[in-house]
């Protein structure tokens, strides 16, 4: 099943119109329209305001799975809550240093976008904590 398919259901089942859907998500009803028929995705932000609203894994918003228990909702959370591997970060920090000088550029580029946003939202985070996580 597509996002398309999967948004309209769960609006459907939440009982609440596309207007409302939107509203909730901060969003134009055009946007949701867009969504159900398919000519539009959700950015990552908005999938995560989807995944709690709807409280359902992003995987099942995106029809790559089909558990939408509680329980998948959780694992999604918690994954959130936990941030990424330290051992996946390290491999991450590796495989930067092989890329061309394009990639590299593109890379940092996307560091400098993210923590701007970051400081923004006032959601920066310990860099220390991340350091010891690696070493280890």
């Amino acid at each position: 099943m597509s996002f398309s398919e999967r948004i309209k259901e769960l609006r459907k089942e939440k009982g609440i119109t596309q207007i409302e859907l939107a509203d909730a998500m901060g969003l134009s009803k055009g946007t949701v329209a867009m969504w159900e028929v398919g000519k539009r995705e959700a950015n990552f932000d908005t999938l995560d305001k989807l995944s709690v609203y709807f409280q359902v894994s992003v995987d099942y918003l995106l029809g790559r799975s089909n558990d939408r228990s509680q329980k998948a909702y959780e694992d999604d959370l918690v994954e959130r809550m936990l941030g990424p591997d330290p051992k996946e970060m390290k491999q991450c920090v590796e495989d930067f240093f092989k890329l061309d000088e394009f990639g590299m550029r593109a890379v940092m580029d996307l560091i400098k976008n993210e923590y701007k946003r970051c400081v923004e939202q006032d959601s920066l985070q310990d860099a220390y904590s991340h350091y010891k996580l690696i070493d280890e």
